[in-house]
């Protein structure tokens, strides 16, 4: 099955690189309730294709520290672009972005 986040390898890189700077960490409850958006977004991944849904399960297992992602030399090359980028304040503009989600329908 295709993974469709390999054209975009460094979304899973960036996102851990977000968690590990805001210090963000999973708070340990000791019940199984999920908060609102949590519910919300799971129902939405539901309605998606299967592939979708389990690229959406491995983000959120890598986010969770249960889950491994496992990434070609070429990706790796293109992650670190991509941090290099970010360092020299490259960023997409706002219509970039809008350009981005459109494509995804989103």
């Amino acid at each position: 099955m295709r993974n469709p986040g390999a054209a975009y390898p460094d979304y899973a890189a960036l996102a851990r690189r977000s968690i590990r700077a805001t210090g963000w960490r999973a708070s340990r409850r000791s019940n199984s309730t999920m908060s609102k958006l949590l519910e919300q977004g799971i129902d939405a991944i539901r309605e998606l294709p299967e592939e979708n849904q389990d690229f959406a399960g491995e983000m959120l297992l890598a986010i969770a520290g249960r889950g491994r992602i496992t990434l070609t030399a070429e990706q790796i090359e293109k992650v670190k672009i991509g941090f290099a980028e970010a360092d020299r304040g490259e960023f997409a503009t706002d219509d970039e972005m809008r350009e981005t989600w459109k494509k995804f329908g989103l």
